[in-house]
């Protein structure tokens, strides 16, 4: 099964295609170039959850996946602000790019 993720919104993703209003699943029209971003992902209960999401996109840095977990649900996890969780994900990309210049 292919499901693409809205988190939050309107049903519209802003390069122009979409997935679902109001939870009614539509037919996903997307240019080529878009399709690279699609993954198989394993349901639980109907959900998706971030660790689903990293392992289908095969994330190995966990500096980047503690920053992708952090940009997914930005203030919404109830123990700190969208601001603090953006600067913290951004914190985190700093050192995956450290890791990384350091041949990690």
């Amino acid at each position: 099964m292919r499901v693409a993720v809205l988190l939050q919104g309107d049903g519209e993703f802003h390069d122009g295609w979409l997935v679902a209003v109001l939870g009614q699943p539509l037919p996903v029209v997307m240019p080529e170039s878009g399709k690279k971003y699609l993954r198989t992902i394993s349901l639980v209960d109907g959900q998706v959850d971030v660790y689903s999401v990293l392992v289908a996109f095969g994330g190995a840095c966990p500096a980047t996946q503690h920053a992708i977990k952090k940009l997914l649900a930005a203030g919404l996890h109830g123990k700190a602000t969208a601001l603090q969780d953006l600067t913290e994900a951004r914190d985190a990309i700093d050192r995956a790019i450290q890791i990384r210049r350091q041949g990690g």
